[in-house]
C-alpha cells in the first residue's frame, strides 16, 4: 500500500488538492499501482515553520509559489486558472 507525502507551503485551494491527489493517482495507475491501494497526505506547511537558504520562508519575500503572479504593482495574486 504507497503512501505519497508531500509536504508544501500552505494556501492551496481545495480544488487544487483536489488536482493534485488526482494527478499521483493517475501517475501511479500508469506503473500498475491501483487508486484504492494508494494513500496520500498532504502536509500544509505555513511558510514561517519552512526553512530555505538558511531563513525562514516567511521572510524571503522574492519567494513566490509557482500558481501565484507578481502583479507590474509589485503585488502578488494568484493566477488565473
Amino acid at each position: 500500500m504507497p503512501v505519497v507525502i508531500i509536504e508544501m507551503w500552505e494556501g492551496r485551494t481545495e480544488k487544487e488538492k483536489e488536482r493534485l491527489i488526482k494527478g499521483v493517482t493517475r501517475a501511479f495507475e500508469e506503473i500498475g499501482v491501483k487508486a484504492e491501494w494508494l494513500n496520500i497526505i498532504i502536509h500544509d506547511v505555513p511558510k514561517s515553520n519552512w526553512g530555505t537558504s538558511g531563513e525562514q520562508a516567511s521572510k524571503t519575500a522574492e519567494i513566490t509559489p509557482s500558481y501565484m503572479i507578481r502583479k507590474p504593482d509589485g503585488s502578488i495574486a494568484r493566477e488565473k486558472e
